[in-house]
């Protein structure tokens, strides 16, 4: 056997081997016909030196490129099918795909599928709901807060404390949302919290970790943990510990593109304070009340200046 000969055999049995994986049921016969087709591939190696090393290469190449074809072929392609996947969950993995076979995951996707459609609707009736009350109390409010900036003179701790309590106590309760501003402590370069609307303060986050702020000023938008899963910095706290379901986080002022100096934390508990705290993030008020902020954070540094 020449080595191309060999070279073929390798890759067409490890193109089999992958598609086994992906499409048979692991039953108590895989792990014996996995170890058939490493078998088929070495042991004529082992007991004939005229067969080329180049069967092991052409395994070894077939089970990459059948690889990348399974998990961009097959499995991107069925994730895209679900609006919103969740990285963490196990039954959605590749590895989930390589372990139970196509046709669990297929079925794992449908299921998925059913419960974001029905959170869908959920949402949009709260959307709906969130809708019909802000009519009359979201324009008396906005205008409370931006009008305060020329009534009150306070600094910006307590102008935004101002802010973020009266939005809590308008249309979320003390119970079951908590509103905190950071700010960047440059020594140990972490945000860290200063403001809070409850007593149980959060953690600091480190900016030299994968976290939701510095996304955020990437990204130049408030960002929903249960969307961005992947910059979520575990801290071990709220999330983890299931004092809060969902949270947005907004970094409202920077030094640059990389460098976080404020931030704004909205933490919310219950299907419905979620569904609400994402109708406020979708419909830009959450950014609107931010910019108050913003805008009595430049008011401030202006009178310094002069």
């Amino acid at each position: 056997m020449d080595s191309i000969s060999a070279l073929i055999l390798g890759f067409i049995i490890a193109i089999a081997y992958i598609l086994d994986i992906t499409y048979s049921k692991k039953g108590s016969w895989f792990f014996g016909r996995s170890l058939i087709y490493v078998l088929s591939v070495s042991l004529p190696l082992l007991f004939n030196k005229d067969i080329p090393n180049q069967a092991f290469y052409g395994f070894g190449f077939g089970m990459f490129f059948g690889g990348l074809c399974i998990y961009f072929g097959i499995y991107k392609k069925s994730i895209k099918k679900i609006e919103e996947f969740d990285d963490k969950d196990e039954d959605l993995e590749f590895f989930s795909l390589l372990m139970n076979g196509y046709s669990d995951f297929k079925n794992k996707i449908k299921e998925k599928r059913v419960i974001l459609e029905k959170q869908q609707v959920k949402y949009n009736k709260t959307y709906l709901k969130v809708h019909d009350e802000l009519k009359k109390s979201l324009p008396k409010f906005i205008l409370d807060i931006y009008s305060s900036m020329h009534s009150k003179d306070d600094d910006f701790r307590t102008y935004s404390t101002y802010v973020m309590t009266k939005f809590i106590n308008d249309f979320f309760s003390n119970s079951n949302a908590r509103f905190t501003l950071r700010i960047i402590d440059q020594e140990k370069n972490e945000m860290k919290c200063k403001i809070t609307t409850r007593d149980n303060h959060p953690n600091n986050i480190p900016l030299d970790k994968i976290n939701m702020i510095s996304q955020s000023l990437k990204a130049n938008k408030p960002l929903i943990y249960s969307e961005n899963k992947k910059y979520h910095f575990d801290t071990n706290n709220s999330i983890e510990t299931k004092i809060f379901d969902d949270y947005v986080t907004y970094c409202i002022i920077a030094q640059d593109k990389n460098s976080p100096i404020i931030s704004v934390n909205l933490d919310v508990k219950g299907e419905e304070s979620v569904n609400k705290m994402k109708a406020f993030v979708k419909t830009n008020i959450f950014t609107i009340v931010c910019d108050a902020l913003v805008l009595y954070h430049e008011i401030e540094n202006s009178k310094r200046g002069s």
